[in-house]
């Protein structure tokens, strides 16, 4: 008897699959219909009013976290906002998203609505100032769904510059200026994170406006302020960073089109020599017209914000290592020194007359990390992130501001043993900072004409690396800058590693040319085969017809 199906049973199978894909479209169509009525003009209003005051306010749990462990609610909220989140708080933030992505305008409306009657209420109730707070946050996360209802520029020239100035004197702890409570930190601490993630948004004397405000808040005596106020100014900073991008980009184009003109551009057929250098020129014309435009205001830009980091910068370090004093966990340290190591890589030579203030810190950073990783409990990832961040700054003062740099003692103390650190195989965070420790190694080799002894002495290092066989390439660019600046006798002794690791080197590449020469060697036999016994060798271009002659 042959196995299988019968008709019988194949029909119900049939049956049974129409069955369920009818019950699916059912269960859409009742999902349909029932999203359909939450997003109707009557429900819109009292949905977003209880998923801002159910899910998204802060919770007197919340609250009591933020007066007692301020660095722990800091990092309970980022861990939030990333993709592993299952707390009710994400959930009711995603769900509103999707309401502003289907409803449009009603929802934003809505949402709109319900922020101006909390804010004429005033702040006499804790209960609604929470729920005004949680508004703001929705219309933050937001934004793109909003802007054409209120737009961000509007917003901060009405009510959040004079939110953020008024209070300032208070949560600085100036005399005579009065306590602040915690729910006037709630508030003030939203309205700096609405800073940065609306920043861009701002126009030129607002941004100069909110940079200075937020510069100023990294000062509060609530943690919860100043580490809002840290993320605030990193991310404005970064639009400075953005601008610098595409100024790079614009002269890297433009160097690669010397050169390609340099070498002379292949002509297009029927044109001559003389119109087709015109045809070039009108195509490049009208291509870099845009861009052109998009440059100029990128160049503008960061001419005055860097005029505005540099009038604020004394302020600004003060501020920050005032901070970093007052930290207990790394991650909020880490948080400070990606500002840092931003800000110097903005900042450039500009930071020269800073570079003393700056590495008295440094020492500071790297005795609290040896402490933390000497405890028993240290966190290895959070570790990994501070000595990452660390090594960050490192790199930029020195790439900036090279030999001043490289000859600071405090630099030394920092960079020699970080470096060291990083590149020994034996610590557990190395696998995750070879990369950044070969990139400072580099860097300090690049900036001075000799090999300070401190560099040889990190040669064992070296050796083990080539040993592993990770990072072979990073590491022969930094044997050659030791060759280059007369260094070759100290690589004598790890002589032999360094030839075993360029034999293994040579023999990779030669087998991988083998194997690629190999593969056309085969290919141009098997055409040279169909060739010869009369077949086309390429049957999707047909052989052509001569004069006169029919395929047929």
């Amino acid at each position: 008897m042959l196995e299988g199906k019968t008709p019988n049973s194949a029909l119900l199978a049939q049956l049974q699959q129409q069955q369920q894909e009818n019950a699916g479209r059912a269960r859409g169509k009742v999902a349909a219909e029932a999203l359909q009525q939450l997003l109707s003009k009557d429900q819109v209003p009292a949905v977003v009013e209880a998923l801002v005051l159910k899910y998204v306010a802060l919770t007197q749990d919340e609250l009591e976290e933020w007066s007692s462990d301020p660095e722990g609610y800091i990092r309970s909220i980022e861990v939030e906002s990333g993709p592993d989140a299952d707390t009710p708080r994400p959930v009711g933030v995603g769900l509103l998203l999707c309401m502003l992505e289907r409803g449009g305008d009603e929802v934003a409306q809505a949402l709109i609505n319900l922020t101006a009657r909390l804010q004429a209420a005033g702040e006499a109730n804790s209960e609604v100032v929470l729920m005004r707070e949680a508004c703001y946050r929705c219309i933050g996360e937001g934004y793109s769904h909003v802007a054409s209802i209120v737009p961000f520029s509007t917003w901060y020239q009405t009510e959040l510059s004079q939110l953020l100035r008024s209070r300032l004197p208070a949560f600085l702890g100036q005399e005579g200026a009065g306590n602040v409570d915690i729910i006037a930190a709630v508030l003030q601490a939203r309205a700096l994170w609405l800073v940065g993630a609306c920043g861009a948004e701002l126009e030129r004397e607002q941004w100069i406006d909110a940079w200075g405000l937020s510069v100023a808040h990294i000062g509060a005596g609530d943690l919860v302020v100043a580490l809002q106020a840290v993320q605030a100014v990193l991310l404005l900073a970064l639009q400075i960073l953005d601008d610098q991008s595409i100024l790079d980009q614009a002269a890297a184009a433009k160097l690669a089109a010397s050169k390609k003109a340099g070498a002379g551009a292949p002509q297009l057929p029927g044109l001559t020599g003389s119109n087709a250098a015109a045809v070039d020129a009108a195509l490049s014309a009208a291509e870099s017209a845009a861009d052109d435009d998009v440059v100029t205001a990128a160049k503008e830009r960061v001419e005055w914000r860097l005029g505005v980091l540099t009038g604020t910068m004394e302020q600004l370090l003060q501020h920050v290592f005032g901070l970093l004093g007052r930290l207990s966990e790394v991650e909020s340290s880490v948080r400070l020194l990606q500002l840092v190591s931003v800000i110097a890589e903005a900042a450039g030579e500009r930071l020269q007359p800073h570079l003393g203030a700056l590495a008295a810190a440094l020492p500071q950073v790297w005795q609290a990390s040896t402490k933390h990783a000497s405890g028993g409990n240290a966190d290895t990832g959070a570790l990994a992130r501070l000595h990452s961040a660390l090594m960050a700054v490192i790199t930029h003062l020195i790439g900036k501001l090279r030999h001043s740099a490289m000859a600071n003692e405090q630099v030394q103390a920092v960079m020699y043993p970080l470096i060291s650190y990083a590149t020994n195989l034996s610590n557990p965070e190395a696998e995750v900072l070879i990369e950044e420790a070969l990139k400072c190694w580099g860097v300090a080799l690049a900036v001075e004409p000799t090999v300070a002894p401190q560099l040889v002495g990190l040669l064992p290092n070296m050796s083990n690396l080539l040993r592993r066989g990770k990072d072979n390439s990073a590491v022969f660019q930094i044997l050659e800058a030791y060759l280059l600046l007369q260094a070759g006798q100290a690589l004598q002794p790890y002589g032999e590693v360094i030839s075993a690791a360029l034999t293994n080197a040579i023999t990779i590449v030669s087998q991988a040319v083998v194997a690629s020469c190999g593969g056309q060697q085969q290919q141009q036999q098997g055409l040279a085969a169909a060739a010869a016994a009369g077949q086309n060798p390429n049957p999707q271009n047909p052989k052509p017809q001569h004069p006169g002659v029919s395929l047929a």
